[in-house]
């Protein structure tokens, strides 16, 4: 399971300050396949990893 993280802060009325991280845990997407030609269950199909990565901005209402 991948998680998120989300945060806005309203610093004055016209700005606001964003964080955004994503797969905070470095976690690999893995996707599943059933087998049932042998019944062995489900098999991995594909794994991607693309780390962990932030975003920080500032949004400025004029």
């Amino acid at each position: 399971m991948k998680w998120d993280l989300s945060f806005k802060q309203e610093v004055t009325s016209h700005i606001a300050l964003i964080l955004n991280v994503d797969n905070l845990f470095n976690r690999t997407e893995t996707r599943y396949r059933y087998n049932n030609v042998f019944d062995w269950g489900y098999l991995p199909s594909a794994a991607s990893s693309y780390g962990t990565t932030i975003d920080f901005g500032a949004r400025v209402s004029l």
